[in-house]
């Protein structure tokens, strides 16, 4: 891997390649960060894309294909990620969500990268406050990554949004909130 990837914002002509890119890794049988074994259904729709890609509260990085990573695929995003910037709260905090890396290009250090990028692109925003995001449960896996990244548990586990997130096919899924002090 190329150090220092180079992010862009996503705009609505992305929104096909992203859902192609989110259903892979969240809904494929390869990689692995797959919720295939626990959930089932589309991870995200293109109208879903488009609302966030118009709303004014998240921001949408994608990676492009275009050399940075050494790939053979042809697909033209490698990953993407999104940060949703709160800072009304008492504790101003960057939410990250729908982070995913192309199967053919992971464990080569892309997501920690772009999970880089966009705390620093909140630190820049926030100057201080929290990184959170949550976890589908019983991603044990995915949730050894993010600690080993200085995130922790904050005990707030709440009930799987499932219109946000498909169809369970295990039961008693739930959704675990990790954290990191950003400073500034």
């Amino acid at each position: 891997m190329k150090p220092d990837l180079l992010l862009r914002i996503a705009d609505e002509d992305d929104v096909a390649d992203i859902v192609t890119l989110l259903n892979t890794c969240y809904r494929g049988s390869d990689g692995w960060t797959t919720e295939a074994g626990i959930l089932t259904g589309e991870r995200i729709t293109p109208e879903a894309v488009q609302d966030m890609l118009a709303g004014k509260r998240h921001y949408f990085f994608v990676l492009e294909n275009n050399g940075q990573v050494d790939t053979d695929i042809n697909d033209a995003l490698l990953g993407c990620i999104v940060v949703q910037l709160d800072m009304t709260a008492h504790q101003q905090t960057a939410f990250v969500e729908m982070t995913a890396v192309h199967p053919s290009v992971q464990k080569q250090g892309v997501g920690g990268e772009m999970l880089q990028s966009v705390e620093t692109f909140a630190g820049q925003h926030l100057r201080q406050g929290w990184m959170k995001l949550s976890v589908v449960e019983p991603r044990a896996e995915l949730i050894a990554y993010y600690e080993r990244r200085g995130y922790e548990r904050t005990h707030n586990v709440y009930a799987l949004p499932e219109a946000d997130y498909g169809q369970p096919i295990a039961e008693g899924l739930k959704m675990v909130e990790l954290q990191k002090r950003l400073l500034g």
